[in-house]
């Protein structure tokens, strides 16, 4: 690996992004261990130039190592539906009506439940421990506001 001015090994892309996801046996999702934004996505980010780095969604980042590049405008979709998930063989890509289309067709479009709203699927969340009290911080910072 090349190093940096203060002889810190530099890892590479697939390096550091290879170490932040474990993979969930049950679903074969690779779940991401680092960072996850209120949103459920996993971000990573990466040194560009003089201004610092930039933070990218994981799956995004998953879906152009593994799959190849994604054209200006396209999502990068999840056929498991689970936003931590970075495996690029649940990750496809199409536009935001493909996107919706494919949510409505699961059932995971907003539904009303006592919390307010939150999405039908939103047991994904659930699946490292701590999101379950995430989940409910994430709830009550958007009641808040």
């Amino acid at each position: 690996a090349r190093t940096c001015h203060w002889e810190r090994p530099v890892k590479s892309v697939l390096e550091r992004f290879e170490s932040k996801y474990t993979t969930e046996p049950m679903s074969g999702c690779w779940l991401w261990t680092a960072h996850i934004a209120p949103t459920g996505y996993g971000m990573i980010s990466f040194r560009r130039g003089p201004h610092g780095s930039i933070p990218e969604t994981a799956h995004r980042v998953s879906y152009r190592l593994f799959r190849g590049e994604i054209l200006d405008g396209m999502h990068v979709c999840h056929t498991c539906d689970n936003r931590a998930c970075v495996n690029p063989a649940h990750l496809w890509v199409g536009s935001r009506t493909d996107n919706m289309r494919d949510m409505v067709k699961k059932g995971r479009h907003a539904s009303k439940v006592k919390s307010g709203y939150m999405p039908s699927g939103a047991a994904h969340y659930t699946k490292r421990p701590e999101w379950p009290a995430r989940w409910a911080e994430i709830q009550a910072q958007r009641r808040a506001h």
